[in-house]
């Protein structure tokens, strides 16, 4: 044997010395104990396999990842019982608990305790990031997700270390751990755009990161009080998570894709190539030629892969109003058709719930140009694979291509890693969970309903007015369009800044319309909240008196019981920031008077805070006077919040002592200005909603005056 393989060697190449010398070399993608030079490239070609290793291959997340959840239910119902009754438990062994996942570990371990051998730093750098964010990645996801805490290796280990016997970490412990690897990773990968196609990168981490973060804050959050509940910050979790998922967005390397497109949401997971993607920040490719396929796509195309879409999931898609400006849930929207058949299920719904489930007519099995197997009903009745367990056939994911859905071609369709778009709805929820309303949210208006809290305010990307409910004031729904604007209006192109008013059992709204440099003041009516209607075509106030210049905006509306009359104080002058404050009233909401002698409130030049001028106030009927909160300017740029009373809300305004009582916060989030105030007195408290400004990024926040009692 030794002769034969001695003769292979001098057919193969004479300028090998000597086959001993071609035998003995050590694997490439492997990182022998002793007498490597530690390049760049063979740290490359050693984390490689962490790529084939931690990635699978489906790209039909609900089907693999959301089966036995309460998305996602097997034919037999015996798979599910336990999640759903929740007595799932957890073996004694196994589970992913094993030698394959802390062999992992120590893999990773390896190339990390001997990286600093490498004659090469700077080049071996972004894969030593890629070594922390496997690390993180396999450690997240192997034993966080799924038994809260673990040991944590950090080293590679022998049979003696005493490290194999050490304690596990408490979850919020072992959460910290992996997120501190991530910033690690971060820290030395390379950008998306100038790292290598197909290699994870530095916006990638951040996403994951930004994913982990969410995981563990809402985690910590929604366990509270329970055997399960950790001990980490759950904000500062959630700050990170926004924060990640922010430096994603502000990077500006991705965007969405198929916006617009007809079936565009489906066509986004069957794509065999993704190189040209925006919306793609990784993603793995496969190729027959090179046996590299999966059979992801076979039983989901074709049959009902033994799963079935939830009811609740089904249910939890919004309805959409017929200019889409609107979205509400099924039990509170009016053009919500039923679920008689699945045509109706689909209709008036967020337009990805039919291009998630499959609905007569969506094709099945594309065999060529003139013959297509569409989707007629859902198989209820059949077995196994064949069958969908509840009626809703799960289509996303699924390729109607049948050269895509034959076990022996396989599958080559690539499979999607990381989207922009999570960096989108990560730092939505954050946001959302953190109660501080995004920069697209302005101009609030609190009403105090029952045990709960609305919120109108401005939203900026669609010049229109929304609507978020909160249960304490703090932690806020995603914002609803309540009142869009009217397409070629010549008076209410953007709307913003309104005041919600609840009498007689309907919402009155008086809401600031601009178009062209200028501003008026319309007025709405709601029976629910939510579906306003204009009373007028026409504003309802406009600028006519001289100090309004161009601009009445920001009303301010009261119902004065004892008069009979609504009380309206507005800010009128330059639309950008406009100079002072004027008093109107009406006995209808439509028709106003204006006060003869506006306006009734202007800047103090003696009080430097509200030099420049003063505006957007709120106004709140006490025993015996009316409190104003309003915005004073230094000059245009920098704002504070003040307050003043007045005996008949018009004449003789006393301004507080102590003003601004509102400033901004040296290096905070409201660092620029603070300004927009709305105040309700609760029990034991005032709660004051504001804007805040650092720079050029505007956020609601909340400050509490722990009394009832301002002294004012």
């Amino acid at each position: 044997m030794k002769k034969l393989i001695y003769t292979l060697c001098l057919f193969t190449g004479m300028a090998i010395s000597s086959c001993e010398d071609w035998l003995a070399r050590d694997p490439l993608d492997q990182i022998a104990d002793v007498n490597l030079t530690y390049t760049a490239d063979e740290c490359k070609l050693y984390v490689n396999q962490f790529y084939t290793s931690f990635w699978g291959s489906p790209n039909n997340y609900i089907y693999h990842i959301d089966r036995g959840s309460d998305n996602l239910l097997s034919d037999n119902y015996q798979d599910n019982k336990d999640l759903i009754e929740g007595l799932h438990q957890v073996p004694s062994s196994g589970e992913g608990w094993g030698t394959t996942e802390w062999g992992k570990i120590r893999s990773v371990n390896f190339l990390l305790d001997n990286c600093d051998k490498s004659p090469e730093p700077e080049k071996a750098r972004k894969y030593i990031g890629e070594a922390y964010f496997f690390r993180a990645m396999l450690y997240y996801e192997q034993f966080l997700r799924k038994f809260g805490g673990a040991p944590w290796i950090d080293k590679t280990l022998d049979l003696e270390s005493g490290e194999l016997y050490g304690p596990r970490l408490k979850r919020h412990e072992l959460a910290d751990k992996i997120l501190n690897d991530m910033d690690d990773a971060i820290d030395r990968l390379p950008t998306y755009s100038q790292q290598e196609t197909g290699r994870v990168s530095k916006e990638a981490a951040m996403l994951y990161k930004a994913r982990i973060a969410l995981f563990e804050a809402t985690w910590e959050k929604y366990h509270a009080g329970t055997p399960f509940a950790g001990e980490g910050n759950v904000q500062a979790y959630m700050e990170e998570a926004a924060r990640m998922a922010k430096l994603v967005i502000d990077s500006q390397l991705f965007d969405l894709d198929n916006m617009g497109v007809e079936d565009g949401y489906h066509t986004l997971f069957n794509r065999w190539d993704y190189s040209s993607s925006k919306e793609i920040m990784l993603w793995k490719k496969f190729d027959r030629s090179l046996g590299f396929w999966h059979n992801d796509n076979r039983n989901p195309g074709r049959n009902g892969a033994g799963v079935g879409l939830t009811r609740a999931l089904v249910d939890s898609y919004l309805c959409i109003s017929e200019d889409g400006t609107q979205a509400l849930p099924i039990s509170l929207a009016e053009n919500y058709a039923g679920d008689t058949n699945l045509l109706n299920v689909v209709a008036n719904r967020d337009p990805r719930l039919a291009q998630t489930m499959f609905t007569p007519g969506r094709p099945r099995t594309i065999n060529g140009k003139d013959t297509t197997v569409v989707f007629i009903k859902p198989n209820i009745t059949l077995s196994g694979v064949e069958k969908c367990s509840t009626g809703y056939e799960l289509a996303k994911g699924a390729d109607p291509d049948a050269n895509e859905q034959e076990t022996i071609s396989g599958s080559i369709k690539g499979s999607i890693i990381f989207r922009y778009a999570e960096a989108l709805l990560i730092y939505a929820e954050a946001r959302a969970e953190l109660g501080n309303i995004t920069q697209n949210d302005f101009d609030i208006c609190v009403l105090k309903d029952s045990d709960s809290y609305k919120m109108y305010s401005s939203w900026r990307p669609q010049k229109s007015i929304a609507l978020s409910t909160s249960k304490d004031g703090k932690n806020w729904s995603a914002p609803q369009i309540v009142l869009p604007p009217v397409e070629g209006s010549s008076w209410e192109a953007d709307m913003n800044r309104p005041v919600v008013v609840y009498k007689d059992g309907l919402y009155h709204m008086w809401y600031t319309g601009q178009n062209d440099g200028k501003s008026w003041i319309g007025y709405a009516i709601s029976k629910d909240g939510y579906n306003f209607e204009r009373q007028s075509k026409e504003p309802v106030l406009s600028a006519e008196q001289p100090w309004e210049k161009v601009a009445v905006m920001c009303p301010h509306v009261i119902w004065d019981k004892h008069e009979n009359i609504f009380k309206m104080w507005y800010s009128g002058g330059e639309q950008y920031e406009p100079d002072a404050i004027g008093y109107a009233t009406s006995k209808d909401g439509l028709h106003w008077t204006k006060w003869d002698k506006n306006p009734i409130f202007k800047a103090d030049p003696a009080q430097s805070w509200e030099q420049h001028k003063v505006t957007a106030c709120q106004v709140i009927e006490r025993e015996n006077d009316y409190l104003m909160f309003y915005i004073g300017f230094y000059d245009i740029n920098f704002a504070q919040i003040g307050m003043a009373r007045s005996k008949d809300g018009i004449n003789d305004w006393e301004r507080y002592s102590e003003n601004p009582i509102i400033s901004p916060t040296e290096g905070g989030w409201d660092a620029s200005a603070t300004y927009k105030p709305f105040a309700i007195q609760e029990k034991d408290c005032w709660m004051l909603w504001y804007n805040g400004r650092n720079e050029h990024l505007e956020q609601i926040g909340l400050a509490i005056y722990d009394n009832h009692d301002l002294n004012f």
